[in-house]
């Protein structure tokens, strides 16, 4: 995804373990964790795709997370907090789920 610096909008976001490491085995150069992000998005249906919430009650079990800052397009940042409001999950939960179900499904992916 190429993007014109100035229509973006950096995003920090908390990625589950497993997504962080699915996203760095990828990384070659700086910017490549936004551009697997950004094709991930482009061939994921985030709509459709299955969505863990994430846990917020105590008691409910410690996961950890990767904070990391994204450069979206600003309409691909609307549209998916957007979706993510409408499933009742969190921005970066759904992004999780679009990182694993997109990186993590076995099949080979573009680099």
């Amino acid at each position: 995804m190429t993007m014109n610096p100035e229509a973006v909008k950096l995003v920090t976001v908390r990625l589950s373990e497993r997504a962080d490491r699915l996203l760095r085995k990828k990384v070659e150069r700086k910017g490549d964790v936004s551009r697997l992000i950004g094709d991930a998005i482009a061939a994921t249906d985030f709509a459709a795709i299955e969505v863990t919430p994430r846990k917020r009650q105590p008691g409910g079990g410690r996961q950890t997370f990767i904070t990391t800052s994204v450069k979206f397009v600003p309409e691909v940042h609307e549209a998916l907090a957007a979706t993510a409001k409408l499933r009742g999950v969190s921005t970066s939960a759904l992004l999780d789920a679009i990182i694993i179900g997109f990186y993590g499904s076995g099949k080979p992916k573009p680099s």
